[in-house]
């Protein structure tokens, strides 16, 4: 479960991938997310949430920092 703010946080994740094993970092909301991957694979994925969370809270950390309208 996706445990960061939808519309309060740029990067999300959410458990994702074709076996539904990993959790993919996303930005965006809703219906409408573009993930952070290369033209085959996602570029980040990790196999525990926490390190999910702790690497989306770096990104957002930076993210807050600039001016930006992603949120």
């Amino acid at each position: 479960m996706n445990k960061l703010d939808d519309y309060e946080n740029t990067f999300k994740y959410e458990l994702g991938g074709e076996t539904g094993g990993n959790y993919l970092i996303y930005s965006g909301k809703g219906g409408d997310k573009f993930y952070l991957m290369t033209p085959s694979i996602a570029f980040f994925n990790f196999k525990k949430e926490a390190d999910a969370l702790a690497f989306c809270n770096k990104l957002n950390a930076i993210a807050d920092k600039v001016k930006h309208t992603n949120k």
